[in-house]
């Protein structure tokens, strides 16, 4: 996993910012490009490069409009000379550097052949330019590999050239897990359907990060950032696609008020239409531990690259100041923590909720059981929970065994949350609440469908979604995530159950269908038995009555 912090390419702050995003830990930096407003992003990452050993540097991204695929095919491999090999070439439709010049954000038809244009000159072809077939014949002499290309896409139509085009395809599409799912499963098919390996191209997302202990003043910090990133999904040809139906709304309202000369801007009057659900699913905000579980389970969707952006200007700089050291003293760390146990085993505590399939999982047939077989014994699973969780109180409910355990408790908003957090030794002890809202998400978990190639709506009962607030609340939470549950394995062909998952489970791809089922199984089971024991410690702990 690979993460990039976006920054502006000043040429008075570059070295310095470069050497301290080395210090840091950060993978590689990513330079915004508009001629209009900041200096050049190339001569920034050859000057960054000087300092620096082991940093990257890509544009962040630049457009095909401002210069020829030929010019720039030039500057990007001159870079990549320059840096030892160390410079990625991105590129997307325009947005401030075509606007300042009184153009809007190149149609796609357009786009896309000097998108291939481009792509020939980086890899020493010619191009047909009106008749005169044109080369880069320098591009002999370099030293260098080619400069890889990465195309920033939001739209179906721009994730399809890039997945036909280009070694690294970057979604600008948001942080919803739903949403880049989606996104990811147009790539792949686009992948495939032009001839290519889908796990040879390398993945990633935009993603707009307030990591800040105070959700309210997180979404505030980012406000700026987060619209101009829906406003993306707005820009003209775009449709919305693969937004639930109230963002799409959201999204819209943004496009119809952005003001372009007040980009990124906190104040502006694109802004005012982002409510806090929006920001928490289209960004990632909250303290540190929770910002690493939601890239986690974004990690695990077969995404390797986070490019992170944020606090928009006029951001509070008291606040600002928090939320950056946070980021890179706690957030950065953690992450590496997980990328080094990404491989570990489901019931691994430092792992994201339904992180894996299980390196030890097995086929049903290998065990002489049939598909039938192991959805009796799922419905035998449920049934017996459900049972033991007959007649559960409110006070039994929210009973806190210890001081510090992880619960349901209201956010900033006044919503209930599931605590969580990065865990590095033994896992925290917990509320019947917590872990029956964390049985509710292994049933009700939309990567369930995903993966085994169903498709089914959301259904909004992720470990992330807003927690019931009563016994009674949860067992019908419970009750309707296993109905979606058995739906989608009693959809599953039994012929399919020896499939492998494929490129959707990224580190799990070569295990089959039947694997992620157990696993699934295997929490319902551990979970179920968790809650009997915390209600046999709340029967012998708290006096009745």
């Amino acid at each position: 996993m690979e993460l990039w912090s976006v920054r502006v390419p000043e040429t008075s702050t570059v070295v310095a910012q470069a050497e301290r995003a080395q210090q840091q830990g950060w993978d590689g930096i990513a330079y915004t490009d508009s001629q209009n407003l900041v200096g050049d992003p190339f001569v920034a990452a050859a000057l960054a490069a000087t300092v620096t050993d082991t940093l990257r540097f890509a544009t962040g991204v630049t457009n095909a409009f401002t210069r020829h695929p030929a010019a720039l095919a030039t500057v990007a491999a001159t870079v990549q000379e320059t840096s030892g090999g160390r410079f990625v070439l991105g590129i997307g439709r325009g947005d401030t550097a075509l606007f300042h010049l009184g153009r809007k954000p190149m149609p796609v038809a357009r786009f896309t052949p000097l998108v291939e244009d481009l792509q020939t000159y980086l890899a020493k072809g010619t191009v047909d330019c009106d008749g005169h077939p044109s080369r880069l014949h320098w591009l002999d002499r370099t030293t260098q590999p080619k400069v890889p290309l990465d195309v920033a896409a939001s739209g179906p139509r721009v994730i399809d050239v890039a997945a036909r085009t280009a070694e690294r395809v970057t979604f600008a599409v948001g942080a919803d897990p739903d949403r880049l799912a989606w996104a990811l499963e147009l790539a792949r098919t686009a992948a495939a359907d032009a001839g290519r390996d889908p796990s040879t191209i390398s993945f990633g997302a935009y993603v707009t990060v307030g990591c800040h202990p105070d959700l309210e003043q997180a979404a505030e910090l980012i406000a700026g950032s987060v619209a101009a990133f829906a406003h993306f999904s707005s820009m003209p040809g775009s449709t919305g696609a693969g937004l639930r139906d109230a963002d799409r709304a959201v999204v819209a309202e943004v496009g119809r008020r952005y003001d372009s000369n007040q980009h990124l801007s906190n104040r502006s009057p694109q802004t005012e239409v982002l409510d806090p659900t929006f920001v928490s699913r289209f960004a990632i905000i909250g303290p540190p531990e929770r910002c690493a579980r939601r890239f986690a389970e974004l990690h695990c969707l077969g995404l390797d690259r986070f490019v992170i952006t944020g606090p928009g200007f006029g951001a509070d700089p008291d606040h600002a100041r928090t939320a950056h050291r946070l980021l890179v003293r706690e957030l950065l760390p953690a992450l590496r923590e997980q990328l080094g146990q990404t491989d570990r085993g489901p019931t691994s505590p430092a792992q994201p909720p339904n992180a894996g399939v299980g390196r030890a999982a097995i086929s049903p047939r290998a065990a002489g059981a049939t598909p039938a077989d192991v959805i009796a014994l799922s419905d035998h699973v449920y049934e017996r929970t459900r049972r033991r969780i007959q007649e559960l109180t409110d006070h039994e409910y929210l009973w806190e065994p210890v001081a510090g355990c992880w619960s349901v408790r209201p956010d900033t908003a006044g919503i209930l949350r599931a605590d969580a957090g990065t865990v590095t030794g033994d896992p925290p002890l917990t509320t019947i609440a917590w872990r029956l809202w964390h049985l509710v998400s292994c049933y009700g978990s939309s990567r369930n469908a995903r993966w085994l190639g169903i498709e089914r709506a959301p259904s909004g009962l992720e470990q992330h979604d807003p927690a019931p607030s009563t016994a009674d609340g949860a067992i019908q939470a419970l009750e309707r995530a296993h109905t979606v549950w058995r739906e989608i394995i009693t959809t599953l062909p039994d012929e399919q159950w020896t499939e492998h998952l494929g490129p959707i489970a990224g580190p799990y791809a070569d295990q089959d269908k039947a694997s992620l089922v157990l696993h699934q199984l295997d929490e319902q089971i551990h979970h179920g038995a968790e809650l009997g024991t915390l209600r046999d410690l709340y029967r012998a702990t708290v006096p009745a009555g």
